[in-house]
């Protein structure tokens, strides 16, 4: 387990993070944007900026915060380069739904999206791939 005890800290690891995911074009970029683990680290770390900035909160005031904070479609400038990484995905037909979904969920990452969002995604990215 790792301690990060400067919130300056979490907020510079968050923005690396979010900029190598959205902002970077390369190989590298790809593999880091599709990982549940890095998804994980960007929603504990947002999280944790929350926390900080909100310290009476409870744990499910917490969550509801982020999962408002984050959402997917708010964030328009972000729709081209997630397309980008599901058009790059490999083997994307003989992936199952949840499979997909999770990979989806790992990219858009520290952002929430919505089912029906989702599953839009989805189809057009089964479209692309076909």
């Amino acid at each position: 387990m790792v301690t990060i005890e400067k919130i300056e800290h979490v907020n510079a690891l968050d923005k690396a993070l979010r900029t190598l995911k959205f902002e970077v074009d390369d190989e590298d970029a790809f593999i880091f944007a599709g990982s549940p683990y890095i998804a994980r680290v960007q929603h504990q770390l947002h999280m944790a900026l929350l926390r900080k900035n909100n310290p009476d909160l409870s744990s499910e005031g917490l969550q509801e915060l982020h999962i408002a904070d984050c959402n997917f479609r708010d964030q328009k400038h972000l729709f081209v380069k997630v397309r980008a990484y599901l058009e790059k995905a490999r083997k994307w037909n003989s992936l199952s739904l949840e499979v997909k979904k999770e990979y989806i969920l790992s990219v858009v990452a520290p952002y929430f999206i919505d089912d029906s969002f989702l599953m839009e995604l989805i189809e057009e990215t089964n479209t692309f791939h076909s």
